[in-house]
């Protein structure tokens, strides 16, 4: 199967069982909306954490769909199917990968202008946060993707 066969199958798949990136996404706004209640309003302190606290909250988030990335493949025997065929398995592995930063991180990234609304984040601050946002979410799924990849099995 070439590179484009399987971004459409994996974001047909995304999209007809959207349950685990809905729950990675609604995690990332239900910490960033709860967190400015836990530690009280500070304008001030609030846009000093709030690249942080972004950050890390994508991080877990990402980690929450990261699981299903070559699972549900294994369990469903399409994985041995793709290790067999005579495509190349690297641009494979970058297919899942743009789709799964597609269905699971754009949303985040998408979602964080609007919910910087409550930390109070500068504009300056707001575009370095996506920038780092955009750079730094590839390199979640890449390295998400390693740990993926050596427990498919467990």
């Amino acid at each position: 199967m070439p590179f484009t066969s399987i971004l459409q199958r994996d974001l047909l798949l995304a999209f007809r069982n959207p349950s685990k990136v809905i729950n990675a996404v609604l995690f990332f706004i239900l910490v960033l909306v709860l967190f400015p209640f836990g530690i009280g309003y500070g304008p001030n302190q609030l846009s000093a954490i709030a690249p942080g606290v972004v950050w890390v909250t994508a991080l877990l988030s990402a980690l929450l769909s990261l699981g299903s990335l070559f699972n549900d493949d294994a369990e469903t025997g399409f994985l041995d199917l793709l290790l067999c065929s005579p495509a190349s398995l690297h641009l494979l592995v970058y297919a899942k990968l743009i789709a799964h930063w597609l269905i699971a991180s754009l949303p985040i990234i998408l979602l964080a202008p609007l919910l910087s609304l409550f930390y109070s984040l500068p504009t300056n601050g707001l575009y370095a946060l996506i920038l780092t946002l955009l750079l730094g979410t590839p390199t979640l799924t890449c390295i998400g993707a390693i740990g993926a990849a050596l427990t498919v099995n467990i």
